[in-house]
C-alpha cells in the first residue's frame, strides 16, 4: 500500500494513490529474470511524460554534462509515451548489459545498491504527481528513465554504478551511511566543471526541470570525499548545496579509489 509523506503533492489525492497502488502491484508480482510486464499507462500519464520531456530537453542541452548528452541519441527514448522497462531492457542488454527491474516503491539503500553489483537497477514505474511536473521528492519513472536509463547506455557509467554495488555488499552499517552520501552527491546530484561551465551529471538533477535549470544558483562546494561523506542530505526538498568536481576524471577516479577500499 502506498503511504506518502504529508508534504508530498499527492498526499491528499486518493485517485493518485490508487493509481500508485495499481502500478506497485505489477512490481510486486514480478520475478527476475522474467521479462518485465507492461504497465497500462493512462493518456494523462503519457501526456505528463511528454510535457516533461519537451520542457527539459533544451535545459539538458544547456546544463547537462557531455557524458550524458552523448547517450541521448543512443537511448532515443520516445517523446509521446512512457516507454516500458522491457523495451529499454532489450536495447540495454545489447549495448551494456544493464537491466531495469521494477520495484513497488522506496527500498533501503543496501538492497538498492546490491542490485547494482548484479548490473541491475531497481526501478519505480509510477509517475510523479501532475501538479508538480518540475520536481519529485522521490524516484519516479521520469527520474529512473531520464536520469538513470539514458546514461546506462554508457559502459563507463554502468561500471561506475557497479562499484557502489560491490562496496555496499561488503560495507558495515557505518560505512553504508558514507556510501549513501557519496552516491547521493555523485550519481544522484553530482556537478562537474566542463569548459569553464558547471554541468549536471547526477540523475536527480537531470530528471528535474526545476533543479537542472538552477544549478548555477545553488552553492557549489569543492569536490572532496571526506566532506561529502560527512554531509547529510534531505530527500524531501531541493538541495541547498552541491559538490562540484573540477573534471569528470576527478569525480570518477577519486570516488572509485574510495569505493575500492571497501569492496
Amino acid at each position: 500500500m502506498t503511504i506518502l509523506d504529508k508534504n508530498h503533492p499527492g498526499f491528499a489525492d486518493k485517485d493518485y494513490i490508487t493509481r500508485r497502488n495499481t502500478i506497485a502491484h505489477i512490481a510486486q508480482q514480478y520475478s527476475f529474470p522474467n521479462v518485465v510486464p507492461d504497465v497500462p499507462y493512462t493518456q494523462q500519464e503519457h501526456q505528463l511524460w511528454n510535457d516533461i520531456r519537451i520542457a527539459i530537453h533544451p535545459i539538458h542541452l544547456l546544463n547537462a554534462h557531455s557524458s550524458y548528452l552523448s547517450c541521448l541519441d543512443t537511448a532515443n527514448l520516445p517523446l509521446n509515451h512512457i516507454p516500458q522497462l522491457s523495451e529499454i531492457n532489450r536495447r540495454l542488454n545489447n549495448i551494456t548489459g544493464y537491466q531495469l527491474t521494477p520495484v513497488e516503491g522506496l527500498i533501503d539503500a543496501r538492497t538498492f545498491m546490491a542490485a547494482l553489483a548484479q548490473r541491475r537497477m531497481l526501478c519505480a514505474q509510477y509517475i510523479r504527481h501532475y501538479s508538480v511536473p518540475h520536481y519529485t521528492p522521490e524516484p519516479d519513472v521520469v527520474h529512473e528513465l531520464i536520469g538513470h536509463a539514458i546514461p546506462f547506455f554508457s559502459k563507463e557509467y554502468c561500471d561506475f554504478n557497479d562499484l557502489f554495488g560491490k562496496a555496499a555488499i561488503n560495507a558495515s552499517d557505518e560505512q553504508m551511511i558514507s556510501i549513501e552520501r557519496l552516491y547521493w552527491y555523485t550519481i544522484e546530484f553530482g556537478l562537474i566543471k566542463e569548459n569553464n561551465s558547471i554541468k549536471a551529471y547526477g540523475a536527480g538533477l537531470l530528471s528535474s526541470i526545476g533543479e537542472l535549470s538552477s544549478i548555477t544558483d545553488v552553492p557549489n562546494l569543492p569536490f572532496n570525499i571526506i566532506d561529502i561523506i560527512n554531509t547529510p542530505y534531505d530527500t524531501q526538498s531541493m538541495q541547498p548545496a552541491l559538490f562540484c568536481a573540477n573534471s569528470y576524471n576527478q569525480m570518477i577516479d577519486e570516488t572509485s579509489e574510495w569505493l575500492n577500499k571497501i569492496s
